[in-house]
This record gives C-alpha cells, structure tokens and sequence, in this order.
C-alpha cells in the first residue's frame, strides 16, 4: 500500500513538471502581463528602482520610459488588466523574494477591493497568477479565491484549456506578440479616443462629475461610508517587511463620476492610507486642475497616451518634491518632462507643404476670412453641384507599409457642414473618412487598394472647432492629402462626386498634421 502511494505521488509530480514545463506554456494565455514578465526577466536585473502595480488603469496610466529618462532610474510597470489587490499582493510578496525595490506605486480603485467571485473575474486573476511559479503563496491565494474543484484549472493552463487541445497541439502555434508602438515596460498605450457615445454620456452624468471635483472632501449622503481596506493593509505590511516606500495612487476614469457613492470610496481611501502614513494621490479630486479632458482618454476608464504623459508627468514632480527621486534642477525639469515624452510618442512629423495657394483646386473656391489662435481661417465652397469637387496637396513622401495620421481643423461656416478627408496614393490607394462637422462626429470611412484605415476621430475642441484625423497603414512612397466639403448622402470612398446643396465649411491648413508612428530603438 505504502509503495503504492509513493508511486502515485511520484507520478503527480512528474506528471505536474510535465504540464508545466511543456504543455503549459503552449496553452497560456498570452497578455501584455506576460509580456512585462518576460522583458523583465530577460534583462536580468537584480533591483528596481520603481514599480507600478495594479489593475489596467495601472497598465495604461505610467509610462517607464520617461521615469527612467527624466530620473535617471530603472522602473517597469506591472500593471495587470483586472486584477485584485488580493493577487497583487501575492504578486508582490514573490516579487520581492528575488528582486530588491526601492519604491512601489500602487494604483488604486474601488475595484481593486471588490473580492473576485464571478466566473469573468476569477479569470482575470488568472491573469496574474499564470505568472507566478508554484509557491505556498500562490496556493494560499488562489484556495482563497477558487473552489477545491477549480484548483487544478487554476494551476494549469493546459487543464483549463482542455476544449482546445486538438487546435493547440497539432494546430498552428500563433503567438501574440509584445507591442511595438507605444510600448515601455509593461506599459500599453494607445492613440484612441472617446467616442460620440462615451462623449454624450459625459455630459449626461455631468451633475455627478461638478459634485465630485467641487466637494472633493465632503460624504455624499444617503450612500455607504465603510469600506474593507484589508487587502492595502496587507500591502502597507508587504512593503514594511521588506524596507519598500509605498505609494498609493488613483489614475483619473471618466467612470468613477458615474456613481454618486463612489466619492465617499475614495474619501475614505484617502483617510486610511493618511492614518497609514503612506502618500496617496487622486488624480479624480484634481481632474480639472492637472489639466484632464475628453481628449485625454481611450475609453471611459482608462487613458490614452497623451493621457498618460501628463499622468506620468504630475507624478513624476509628485516623487521629486517629495523626495521620493531627486532631479538636481527644478527649472530645467518641465523640459526634460516634455522632451521624453515626445521622444515615447514614437511619431515622426511629416511636414507636407502647407501653402494652400499651390494646391490643386478642382471646382472649390477658397476665401481667407480671419485669423484664430489656430491659423488663418479659409471658407471652402464649391462652384459647381455638376462634377466632382476637391482640394489636393502636392505629392510627398513616406515609407512604404508603415502607419500615418492625418489631421486638419475644420467647422461647418453655418449651422451644417460635412467634410471629406483623404489621404491618397496611386488610384485606387486611399484612406477616406467624412465628418459630420455640425455634431463632431465620423459619418463614415473607407480604405482602398492596399490602404488600410485603422481609426478615424473627430474631437470638438474650443470655438466649434473639429479635429478630424484618420490613420492607417500606406503601400506607397508618395501620398498627397485630398479634402473637400461633401454631404452626407454621397457613398464612402466617393465623397468629391458630384452633389447639390453642399454647404461651405471653414479650415485651417496651417493646422494639417502628418505624423508616422515609428518604433524607438
């Protein structure tokens, strides 16, 4: 019986070393986490000065790159999309058995305390966990959070994943690959903006919003004042033990404003990391003073990389005048700040010339009007509603197959106006969008031959001015920008063709923008 069971444990163990050494790596699920990991143990460093933990708001809000350049440090950002101060914990506990860590920035938000119980949330934790290895402290955790009879999904991709074996096995291996742009440790950004959706339920919940930033200090009544905040308190305990300064931070989301009794949260947040004696900021309490906007945002919850710079940028001050980092002159550091941040960005400006009296015009008529804080103001109209109508620039160049964006500000001259947007190589190589300059909005894109549109904005900013930008991938080395007044009942991709009733529209050609994303080395 005795050799029987020592059998059976031996044939665990070996089977277990198999699962993880060879099947489950093929059934892992791939994440920018794991990419994060994997950066970090491949440069093999011993210390860090600078981690940023938490959730997704983590993941998208600090950029290394610019802490590494402006401080002269070394940070990766950690940041885990869905995950719970429960699992941070554990992750920062193994962490901190290996590497030594002089400061953690720990990002929080109400839902990094709600505890993981639904099926979707125990399976971001898994997330986090299919990083660490096999400890005491990962089993603690995860029996914690999961049933006896999840454990073995929990510890095994491959166990997990069982529906997919025949496709993983015997299939084609696609890995997913660490992102190129806007990249930097861990940190994932991207150039998307709010949509019209997100933009009308900003103003709908705008009441909410003034009450939080108004009464940053003051308990909404009516809504609940106590809060479990356990799981930090095991964080402050992680980072005492092993000499870490600790601060807690909360990135600025459009949807904390969306629920009255989320202010009395960060309230009390505020209060117990105060009695802990930890530093906490809370870009939510200073929104319009820091400088945040619509602009600034992806989604509703999370920033986009402008966002994140100027995120990255108040905390980078934050940690100097604290004494947390030093930066031997003050006066110079706001342009350090700015030169790191345009060097992350990784676009290349693309200066087409901008002189519009050069421009091809067919059936369009160009007017300056007036001078703004933008540029000079020109009315474009068309002459005729029986032909095809359209400005175009002279050709210039760019690398062929790489991604540009194109922007120009334009208004309707009335209360309507549609403005058609290309960017065009060798018929019938194109980029097109029209905007709907009266309500902000994209009315409809197109991409053609081997163009490939990939996003398409409009942003209203000051005065009733649009934004309107497209980007996408080019097969070309010569492109010339094409743009016109159209309406909307012409078809995508054809919006010069002939029409009547167009309505003049207003632009700015000083205001074009051409930018080529490029990778940093």
């Amino acid at each position: 019986m005795k050799k029987l069971l020592l059998k059976s444990l031996f044939f665990i163990i070996i089977w277990f070393f198999i699962l993880e050494c060879f099947f489950d790596p093929r059934f892992k699920r791939i994440t920018n986490f794991h990419h994060t990991n994997v950066e970090f143990k491949d440069s093999k460093k011993a210390a860090l000065d600078l981690i940023f933990l938490g959730s997704s708001h983590a993941e998208q809000s600090y950029i290394p790159y610019i802490f590494d350049d402006v401080l002269n440090i070394n940070s990766h950002n950690f940041g885990c999309s869905g995950q719970r101060l429960v699992v941070t914990n554990a992750v920062l506990k193994e962490f901190l058995k290996t590497i030594k860590v002089k400061t953690v920035v720990l990002d929080l938000f109400w839902g990094s305390f709600d505890y993981p119980d639904s099926d979707e949330e125990k399976g971001l934790q898994l997330i986090g966990l299919d990083e660490l290895n096999f400890s005491l402290e990962k089993l603690r955790v995860s029996n914690e959070i999961y049933d006896f009879k999840e454990l073995p999904s929990v510890f095994s991709p491959t166990i997990r994943n069982h529906n997919q074996w025949t496709d993983k096995l015997f299939g084609a291996n696609s890995k997913t690959t660490k992102p190129k742009l806007l990249w930097s440790k861990g940190y994932a950004g991207s150039h998307k903006i709010l949509t019209q959706e997100h933009l009308k339920k900003i103003k709908l919940n705008n009441e909410n919003f003034n009450n939080f930033i108004n009464n940053p200090s003051q308990l909404t009544k009516g809504q609940r004042t106590n809060f479990d905040f356990s799981a930090l308190k095991k964080t402050i305990e992680i980072c005492k033990n092993n000499n870490v300064q600790l601060i807690a931070v909360t990135a600025p989301a459009y949807s904390v404003f969306n629920y009255p009794g989320s202010k009395n949260f960060y309230i009390q947040l505020d209060k117990f990391c105060h009695k802990s004696g930890i530093d906490y900021i809370n870009f939510n309490k200073s929104f319009n003073e820091s400088g945040f906007n619509e602009s600034h945002f992806r989604d509703m919850g999370h920033l986009n990389t402008n966002g994140a710079i100027m995120a990255t940028t108040k905390l980078v001050n934050f940690l100097i005048k604290k004494d947390y980092f030093y930066y031997k002159d003050d006066i110079l550091l706001n342009d350090k700040i700015k030169s790191a941040s345009s060097s992350f960005i990784n676009v290349k400006n693309i200066e087409p010339n901008k002189n519009i009296n050069t421009w091809t015009k067919i059936n369009n008529e160009i007017k300056i009007l007036e001078k703004s804080k933008h540029g000079r103001v020109m009315r474009l109209e068309r002459t005729n509603d029986t032909s095809s109508s359209y400005v175009a620039s002279k050709n210039f160049n760019v690398v062929n197959g790489q991604e540009y964006s194109m922007s120009i500000l334009a208004k309707p001259l009335k209360n309507e106006g549609f403005l058609g947007l290309r960017l065009s190589g060798v018929y019938p190589n194109r980029l097109d969008a029209v905007f709907d300059l009266s309500s902000s909005k994209v009315k409809n894109t197109f991409s053609g031959g081997d163009f490939h549109l990939t996003d398409a904005s409009a942003v209203e900013l000051d005065d009733g001015w649009v934004k309107c930008e497209i980007r996408g991938r080019v097969s070309s080395e010569l492109v010339r920008i094409i743009f016109g007044p159209t309406n909307s009942q012409i078809r995508p991709g054809i919006w010069e063709s002939k029409a009547a009733r167009i309505k003049k529209i207003k632009i700015i050609p000083e205001s074009i923008k051409v930018q080529q994303a490029v990778e940093k080395k």
